[in-house]
């Protein structure tokens, strides 16, 4: 009988085991499912975030390709409008470059060194510019050293005018900038680590083909 009742509690105790295993697996994928569905979320919510943060400034060269179609071209008379759209520590400048090189810079007061700034040429943030003309649509670049001074995160938009043979002909190049990392001072990125995450975006930077950190996290992300 002494038998039976030990091989009965090794049996009891190794269904115990296996029992007290399963439950830890299926809590395991419950805490690994729920991990996913936050991280989701928090994925979904950060680029809501930038996105809108990004696409308000954005639209700031509609405003000034329409001002160039309304003036057939002439940028000359911008600087009332540029101070109207000009705002808080955000915006740095509103570029026009005919032909890609910038001949308006509004403000010109702490940017005189960006007038004349050939974007057909190399130089940082320029390989985005001629791929904006290239693609014929709006491309960002950055953050990058600005030649006027400080980094900036900057949208270049190519313009097409109508010539007086209705022929649509390229213009040049509308840009504005943006003083990073103020550009996303409103972000809620911090909080992810409130949440037990760590987060880092980043983007593959042309200009010399490696990875270059853009938003990240206090606690950063391992490896």
């Amino acid at each position: 009988m002494n038998r039976s009742i030990v091989r009965s509690s090794v049996l009891i105790g190794t269904l115990c085991m296996l029992l007290c295993l399963a439950l830890a697996a299926i809590f395991q994928i419950q805490i690994t499912k729920e991990n996913r569905l936050q991280m989701d979320r928090i994925y979904h919510s950060l680029e809501s975030e930038i996105y809108e943060t990004l696409q308000v400034q954005m639209g700031n060269l509609k405003v000034m390709e329409g001002h160039l179609i309304e003036t057939d071209g002439n940028f000359q008379n911008f600087g009332p409008i540029a101070d109207r759209m000009l705002g808080g520590d955000i915006v740095r400048s509103f570029l026009f470059a005919p032909e890609g090189i910038v001949r308006g810079v509004f403000p010109m007061k702490g940017n005189e060194p960006v007038y004349g700034l050939d974007m057909n040429a190399s130089g940082a943030g320029n390989l985005e510019a001629q791929s904006a003309v290239s693609k014929k649509t709006l491309i960002l670049a950055g953050p990058f050293d600005l030649v006027e001074g400080g980094v900036g995160i900057c949208g270049r938009m190519p313009v097409y005018l109508n010539s007086a043979s209705g022929e649509s002909k390229y213009w040049g190049i509308v840009a504005v900038t943006l003083n990073y990392p103020q550009i996303f001072k409103n972000i809620s990125i911090d909080l992810i680590n409130d949440e037990g995450f760590a987060c880092r975006i980043w983007r593959i930077n042309p200009d010399y083909n490696a990875a270059q950190t853009i938003l990240e996290t206090e606690i950063g992300v391992k490896g």
